[in-house]
Protein backbone atom coordinates (compact mmCIF):
# COMPACT_ATOMS: atom_id res chain seq x y z
CA UNK A 1 0.00 0.00 0.00
CA UNK A 2 1.50 3.02 -1.19
CA UNK A 3 0.22 6.24 1.40
CA UNK A 4 1.70 9.71 0.30
CA UNK A 5 3.13 10.94 3.68
CA UNK A 6 3.03 14.47 2.51
CA UNK A 7 -0.68 14.45 1.75
CA UNK A 8 -1.35 13.04 5.41
CA UNK A 9 1.19 16.04 6.49
CA UNK A 10 -0.80 18.50 4.89
CA UNK A 11 -4.34 16.90 5.99
CA UNK A 12 -3.28 16.92 9.37
CA UNK A 13 -2.19 20.53 9.61
CA UNK A 14 -5.22 22.09 7.59
CA UNK A 15 -7.69 19.88 9.27
CA UNK A 16 -10.75 21.83 10.94
CA UNK A 17 -12.17 19.39 13.29
CA UNK A 18 -14.96 22.27 13.96
CA UNK A 19 -15.50 22.71 10.34
CA UNK A 20 -14.33 19.90 8.25
CA UNK A 21 -15.95 21.43 5.50
CA UNK A 22 -12.96 24.49 5.77
CA UNK A 23 -10.05 22.03 6.10
CA UNK A 24 -7.41 22.14 3.03
CA UNK A 25 -7.90 18.81 1.99
CA UNK A 26 -11.06 17.36 1.57
CA UNK A 27 -12.03 14.78 3.66
CA UNK A 28 -15.58 12.48 4.89
CA UNK A 29 -16.24 11.36 9.01
CA UNK A 30 -16.76 7.30 8.74
CA UNK A 31 -16.90 7.19 11.82
CA UNK A 32 -15.31 8.11 15.54
CA UNK A 33 -14.12 6.37 19.16
CA UNK A 34 -13.44 7.97 22.37
CA UNK A 35 -10.63 9.42 21.33
CA UNK A 36 -10.08 8.81 17.68
CA UNK A 37 -12.03 10.07 14.43
CA UNK A 38 -12.05 7.74 11.32
CA UNK A 39 -11.95 9.58 7.78
CA UNK A 40 -12.04 9.16 4.45
CA UNK A 41 -9.48 11.28 2.43
CA UNK A 42 -9.41 13.15 -0.63
CA UNK A 43 -8.05 10.47 -3.23
CA UNK A 44 -7.61 7.60 -1.09
CA UNK A 45 -12.01 6.74 -1.55
CA UNK A 46 -10.90 2.87 -0.93
CA UNK A 47 -9.11 3.24 2.51
CA UNK A 48 -9.88 4.65 6.05
CA UNK A 49 -7.65 6.62 7.55
CA UNK A 50 -7.74 6.41 11.80
CA UNK A 51 -6.77 10.01 13.60
CA UNK A 52 -5.73 9.35 17.32
CA UNK A 53 -4.01 11.60 19.85
CA UNK A 54 -0.26 11.99 19.71
CA UNK A 55 0.93 11.14 23.44
CA UNK A 56 4.58 12.44 24.28
CA UNK A 57 4.89 9.96 27.13
CA UNK A 58 2.44 7.77 29.37
CA UNK A 59 1.94 9.97 31.63
CA UNK A 60 -0.10 12.14 29.04
CA UNK A 61 -1.91 9.41 27.42
CA UNK A 62 -3.34 8.80 31.17
CA UNK A 63 -4.79 11.47 31.73
CA UNK A 64 -7.40 10.82 29.00
CA UNK A 65 -7.99 7.59 30.61
CA UNK A 66 -11.57 7.30 32.48
CA UNK A 67 -10.49 6.08 36.24
CA UNK A 68 -12.08 2.38 35.48
CA UNK A 69 -9.77 1.80 32.74
CA UNK A 70 -6.61 2.81 34.14
CA UNK A 71 -6.30 -0.87 35.59
CA UNK A 72 -6.42 -2.40 32.59
CA UNK A 73 -3.97 0.54 30.96
CA UNK A 74 -1.46 -0.35 33.05
CA UNK A 75 -1.71 -4.03 32.52
CA UNK A 76 -0.70 -4.13 28.86
CA UNK A 77 2.81 -4.75 28.30
CA UNK A 78 3.07 -3.04 25.05
CA UNK A 79 2.41 0.19 26.94
CA UNK A 80 5.41 1.39 28.47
Amino acid sequence: MDINEELLYHFEKGLNPQNLGSSLIPATILGFGEISTIFQIADYTDLAFKRMPLFSDRASAETYIVPERKPLFRQNPNIK
